[in-house]
């Protein structure tokens, strides 16, 4: 009779010195046709090979011998001994679970500190089985087989509810596994994570998970903090915090005192790292505006180069309030204290744009354009929108009439809109909006006889004429355009003043003034043997090493952006974030730091 002797070692993979002999003989008479019964679709490590169940089932039948082998809560030891009874099988079975890599198997260290079992009233709790290895007690759950029938793989596996079952609310917690109610009063997740480490499969898997996803998720959070300017203090509201109890059960939100200690962190790693980068520059121009807001002032600067590949970078060096009475005094300071605080030496500033400059194209165009408004006939027709939007924000009568005939028409339900005397944009907007309700308007005005609409037709076409510098206005004001956009532009624009033989008199001079106001100011400027991106071109020089000093000049000259759209939008963006301006009343560097990740945590 020839018998093998086989110990949970061979099962379990374990190096444990534990062994379980079971004495097999091979000269069972039911081994002849025992592979013919196997479901040869499972592989050979897989018990579904040797057994029938289903998931949730309390036993499986064995394909062999066709008995019920007790399975609660999915473990498979006992399978896994009633395999013994088979040998071939049995042999089949353990030769292919030892070959499994590694990384499907969770493998007990030689040097590590055994796992000990829980006792209950000096009993070991049921389901798991005492295993002695040299007088420790460690425990004997299948490391290898992972029954995943019996959690829920719909839910991520940081989650709890991948684990256990229960409800919002709920005080307590039933484990999947083992089918152990775990209280959690008040959403308390300790005790369910506790639980856990007595599966040390599923603990190892979800242990991995959730050292992977928290700081994830509190980085997250403090991105949406920063970028939406909320205050830290959301963080201990009770509907924030039901929010992610929702979505994120095993989450815990942390407190006001640890997000603090988290946005110093991540203001300190931002702003040294952005030092670093400044200091490699060779050459910067920056861009500054200010803006007055609630009796205060906001003042913004942002720093643009080019780096070693000839691509335009760019970066918000502050958006702060400033304070002093001499305004002009408390603006030259700040940017004083900006340049120390960077480690930026007056020998890098290449330029410096503010708002309003006259060498700005932005302000060029606005200028040709504005020439073009004076025109007796369009600065009549501007006038007119001027006054029927004036009366529209006066009259509550006449507003109630329009919103009645926009919903008989079926037009657009949009209120007419004012303009900003510096911004010639919004003259194009207010002229379009009163041209997008011409219907409405016509029939709302036959109650008000004293209102004056305007020659709409005219007016289609003015705005066909300034469309292409409503457009490149935009372009300009793009953070990356460089200021040799400028050129390029201006030639497009003279292309599309080019008079049609079709234009009305008023169209031929209105384009004749612009394009000719165009010329008297850029004329001077132009280079006419360039044609060439600079950018682009340069970019290939660098990378053929070609003209090194050459190039160096490049960078410097080229950092200039086209205007200083980048600190206007970033300061009005500062104005109208209520909840930093709040913090900095509160706590000052605080308040510093959140605004600058507000620009900076992205970029």
């Amino acid at each position: 009779m020839d018998t093998q002797i086989f110990s949970l070692e061979d099962i379990n993979g374990s190096t444990s010195n534990f062994v379980e002999h079971i004495v097999i003989t091979r000269d069972d008479p039911n081994n002849f046709n025992e592979k013919n019964q196997l479901n040869l679709s499972e592989p050979a490590h897989s018990l579904l090979r040797y057994f029938q169940y289903s998931r949730g089932e309390p036993f499986g039948t064995c394909r062999i011998c066709q008995k019920e082998i007790r399975r609660t809560q999915g473990n498979t030891n006992g399978m896994t001994k009633h395999l013994m009874k088979h040998p071939n099988i049995f042999e089949e079975f353990s030769t292919a679970k030892s070959a499994m890599p590694p990384s499907t198997r969770m493998l007990k260290n030689e040097n590590s500190t055994p796992l000990k079992k829980q006792k209950i009233n000096g009993q070991s709790e049921k389901g798991l089985d005492n295993i002695t290895n040299n007088g420790n007690t460690i425990l004997s759950e299948d490391y290898n087989e992972i029954d995943e029938t019996i959690i829920d793989l719909s839910k991520p596996p940081h989650s709890l509810l991948r684990y256990y079952q229960y409800d919002r609310g709920d005080p307590s917690a039933i484990c999947r596994i083992c089918q152990k109610r775990i209280s959690r009063k008040k959403g308390n997740t300790k005790g369910t994570t506790r639980h856990l480490m007595l599966h040390p499969s599923f603990f190892k898997q979800f242990a991995m998970a959730k050292n992977v996803e928290i700081p994830k998720m509190d980085d997250a959070i403090l991105r949406f903090i920063c970028l939406s300017s909320q205050s830290l203090s959301i963080t201990e509201q009770e509907s924030f915090t039901d929010m992610f109890s929702l979505a994120c059960p095993n989450y815990t939100v942390k407190n006001r005192e640890y997000m603090t200690n988290l946005i110093t962190k991540k203001f300190q790693s931002k702003y040294s790292g952005l030092k670093d980068a400044l200091r490699k520059c060779q050459s910067c121009s920056f861009t500054t505006a200010i803006r007055h807001s609630k009796g205060q002032y906001f003042l913004s600067v942002t720093c643009h180069y080019i780096d070693d590949s000839f691509n335009r970078c760019w970066k918000v060096l502050a958006a702060e309030p400033i304070t002093g009475e001499n305004t002009s005094n408390a603006i030259t300071n700040k940017i004083n204290e900006i340049f120390v605080d960077f480690g930026i030496s007056p020998t890098k500033v290449h330029l410096f744009l503010r708002d309003a400059a006259s060498s700005m194209c932005r302000s060029v165009e606005a200028l040709s354009v504005s020439d073009g408004s004076n025109l007796p006939e369009i600065s009549k027709q501007i006038q007119i929108c001027r006054e029927l939007v004036a009366f529209y924000n006066w009259s509550s009568a006449f507003q109630n009439a329009l919103s009645r005939q926009q919903q008989l028409v079926d037009a657009p339900k949009n209120p007419l809109i004012g303009e900003i005397p510096t911004q010639w944009t919004s003259t194009l907007t207010m002229a379009r909006r009163v041209i997008e309700q011409q219907n409405a308007l016509l029939a709302a005005c036959l109650d008000f006889q004293d209102v004056t609409l305007p020659n709409f037709e005219f007016l289609k076409k003015i705005l066909n004429i300034l469309q292409p510098f409503e457009s490149k206005t935009k372009l300009l004001s793009n953070r990356n355009e460089c200021i040799s956009s400028v050129l390029p532009t201006y030639k497009y624009l003279l292309n599309c003043l080019a008079e049609n033989p079709c234009d009305s008199s008023e169209e031929r001079s209105f384009k004749r003034t612009i394009s000719d106001g165009l010329r008297c100011r850029m004329d001077g400027l132009i280079d006419r043997r360039i044609g060439a991106d600079p950018l682009e071109y340069w970019r290939k020089a660098a990378n053929n090493n070609s003209y090194p000093n050459l190039r160096k000049l490049a960078k410097i000259f080229l950092s200039a952006p086209p205007s200083s759209s980048e600190s206007e939008r970033v300061v009005s963006r500062l104005v109208e974030s209520e909840g930093i301006r709040e913090a900095s009343s509160v706590n000052g560097q605080l308040a510093k730091a959140q605004m600058f990740l507000h620009f900076n945590y992205d970029n």
